[in-house]
């Protein structure tokens, strides 16, 4: 049915969703044309930017941004659950921490606690709700699980099933309810939808990282955050934004890696500062030897000489290899002119010793060659003689003139018949 605006429209009923609606994927589409009971799919876009579809009367009955879900695992139902019983003046905590567990709501004067289990959330993890019923009936704690279209556990705790339906919702909160208190609370999630929004938009900000966290909040950096806020997470949010210090630097990581302690990786050390701590600025002459073609946009003013990252060197001869920074650092040269690699042409075994390079067995040795190797290496390849004998021998030992075993052992036995 049409949206009669001013009265039964979006926009009117519920003001508050409406902030969400996505007018650039909307077209000419707006809140104040549809019904908030409409079926019809839109787009939206929540306070931190997240966009996706969802019918217009799924959104009304509390579905939020799945992506804001996802990270903080509480939903309309919780809150909804949370409202009630704020209203009955009970000594409520919401997300109560336990030894070694946590309770969704928890009421410590009369030591119960209610779960609900998310379809998405739980999917797969009746063995960890079965673990937390145990410590509760251990605790002696009652525990009451609202399950999102998922098996009752048939366990210790009583388990309520819902289809993810308002109607089912109202009908359990009640049961609920009255389990609880003696008093009837009213509960209506289409006249309290706004109510029940507002508590959760004011939880969340009282446990956001901005709340808690306001000396670190301050080096929020806002020009490359766009839209997104501090207060718009929570501490353990696993999301990787912009950061800026007190000294200027910018760098990204996770809000939880923030929490945990991690502060800015320049000035800590972690990163190159340049022109103060960067290989370019502290060995200038090692740097030189850089090899920026290969290093695919990587300079040495932006790494630590002390870093373990293995990049590519070029010595003034042309040497191309590879080497950790912190090795060249510690003065690591150039494999090459060192004589720990064989310079083709110059120092390998092809150039020096043709003769023994002739029987190097090309189709065992998966593509190395007698021009890659030293004539001393400790390195154990394949050889075959003029007689088509086969086996491995160091490259070394080669060199000190150990030839093929098998044409050794024929000749040992022509000696010996010679001898009788």
């Amino acid at each position: 049915r049409r949206a009669i605006v001013g009265e039964t429209d979006l926009q009117t009923v519920n003001p508050l969703l409406a902030k969400e609606w996505n007018y650039e994927k909307n077209t000419t589409l707006t809140p104040s044309q549809v019904t908030f009971g409409s079926g019809k799919k839109v787009w939206w876009k929540c306070s931190k930017g997240h966009e996706w579809q969802a019918s217009v009367s799924n959104r009304h009955k509390g579905r939020g941004c799945p992506i804001c879900t996802s990270e903080r695992h509480t939903s309309f139902p919780e809150y909804a659950l949370l409202y009630y019983l704020q209203k009955c003046d009970l000594d409520v905590i919401h997300s109560y921490k336990a030894k070694g567990y946590e309770l969704d709501i928890y009421i410590p004067s009369k030591k119960i606690a209610i779960e609900y289990d998310g379809g998405y959330w739980h999917k797969n993890k009746e063995n960890k709700d079965l673990q937390k019923n145990k410590k509760c009936v251990k605790d002696g704690i009652k525990l009451y699980r609202i399950r999102e279209e998922l098996p009752s556990l048939n366990d210790s705790s009583v388990d309520y099933i819902i289809q993810n339906n308002q109607v089912d919702l109202e009908k359990i909160l009640k049961e609920i309810l009255s389990k609880i208190v003696s008093e009837n609370i009213e509960i209506d999630l289409k006249k309290d939808i706004i109510s029940i929004e507002n508590l959760r938009v004011h939880t969340e900000k009282e446990n956001s990282f901005a709340f808690y966290n306001q000396e670190i909040a301050k080096e929020w950096n806002y020009e490359k955050n766009g839209k997104l806020k501090p207060e718009n997470f929570l501490s353990n949010s696993g999301k990787k934004v912009w950061w800026k210090c007190k000294k200027g630097h910018e760098w990204q990581t996770s809000i939880q890696n923030r929490n945990k302690g991690l502060g800015c990786p320049y000035c800590s050390g972690r990163y190159a500062i340049k022109g103060e701590t960067d290989l370019q600025t502290v060995n200038p002459t090692l740097a030189g030897e850089w090899y920026y073609e290969r290093n695919n946009g990587l300079t040495p003013a932006d790494v630590l000489p002390n870093t373990a990252k293995k990049i590519w060197w070029k010595c003034n001869k042309g040497h191309e290899w590879q080497a950790t920074v912190n090795s060249r650092t510690s003065g690591s040269g150039c494999p090459y002119c060192s004589g720990r690699y064989a310079i083709k042409g110059e120092t390998d075994l092809q150039t020096l010793n043709p003769t023994l390079a002739g029987e190097w067995y090309y189709e065992r040795n998966n593509g190395l060659t007698p021009a890659d190797v030293l004539p001393s290496s400790n390195k154990k390849v394949w050889w075959i003689c003029t007689q088509g004998h086969e086996w491995q021998a160091i490259i070394g030992n080669r060199i000190k003139g150990h030839g093929c075993p098998e044409c050794a052992k024929q000749k040992r036995m022509r000696n010996k018949n010679k001898t009788q």
